[in-house]
């Protein structure tokens, strides 16, 4: 993606960087059409949650009258790529790593029934994509802006940098209020701060060459390093919830309640370590 210019509009600047996302995820859609892998699952979903932030964030420069349903359409479409991610990394970076532990039970049969529970939701990701309805949300996406008018303060024109500089604020804010109380978090406020951090990074990602590229590039490491870890917490949160579920529970009980065991200790050891990191506020690439 070529870096935005500052003295460009805010909503031309936005629009840019939404039509470079959605070409990005067409392409990464049709890639996944053609070889269904966990690979490229995992490189379709960063371009679908990147898309998402481009959209927000183009919808936060102006008020356009998006079709109705695209944002519905792109949740599920998510919510769709999330289930089947969420059960290949359940076998890829639980069961197997679990089968590896010398004192295991086998988990043979449950790693069968998990891999083919991941096998039906990436399908379903596959179909959802070869529908009519994908191919609406991607010309929707590509005729956003085609009759907008300009975000304007005090009767001046927004640029990309007053724009941008707005958003990290707002969004950096946000994270910090919940990143303060992580020791005392439920799992699904974990989750909420893990979805605030991506927002954050990808505008970063999108937006911080405005102002320092090497800032942005330190600023941006920092938020990987903790989305990572918030990362695997969601990961072992999610792994305790996949191994109660009912079709892994009938196909061999104690190997699923011995996962939902260390998938808990994992999440502990895990959360200890989240609490040693720190959000430098001093590497914001903003300079006020």
């Amino acid at each position: 993606m070529k870096s935005p210019k500052p003295n460009v509009d805010a909503v031309s600047g936005s629009l840019a960087v939404t039509q470079a996302c959605t070409s990005e995820f067409a392409a990464l859609a049709q890639a996944l059409l053609r070889e269904p892998t966990a690979d490229a699952l995992h490189d379709y979903r960063i371009s679908l949650r990147r898309l998402r932030v481009a959209v927000r964030n183009y919808c936060a420069a102006s008020s356009p009258a998006l079709k109705p349903g695209l944002l519905d359409e792109l949740r599920l479409l998510s919510r769709q790529s999330g289930i089947a991610r969420n059960w290949h990394v359940f076998v890829d970076e639980t069961l197997d790593v679990l089968a590896r532990e010398p004192s295991s039970l086998p988990i043979t049969r449950l790693r069968r029934a998990a891999q083919k529970q991941g096998e039906q939701a990436l399908q379903a990701c596959v179909d959802a994509i070869s529908q009519p309805a994908f191919r609406h949300v991607i010309e929707s996406l590509r005729e956003l802006g085609s009759d907008q008018a300009r975000a304007t303060i005090d009767g001046s024109e927004v640029t990309l940098e007053q724009h941008a500089l707005k958003l990290l604020r707002k969004q950096h804010r946000r994270v910090r209020k919940l990143w303060r109380q992580r020791a005392k978090l439920s799992d699904l406020d974990l989750h909420e701060l893990r979805k605030r951090f991506k927002k954050l990074r990808y505008t970063a990602e999108f937006f911080g060459p405005l102002f320092d590229e090497a800032a942005t590039a330190r600023y941006v490491k920092q938020l990987k390093l903790i989305q990572s870890h918030l990362g695997q917490l969601q990961d072992q949160s999610v792994a305790r919830e996949l191994a109660s579920d009912p079709v892994l529970t009938n196909t061999d009980a104690p190997a699923a309640a011995l996962v939902e065991g260390w998938a808990l200790s994992s999440l502990r050891c895990e959360r200890g370590r989240l609490a040693t990191l720190r959000l430098g506020h001093s590497l914001r690439p903003w300079k006020h």
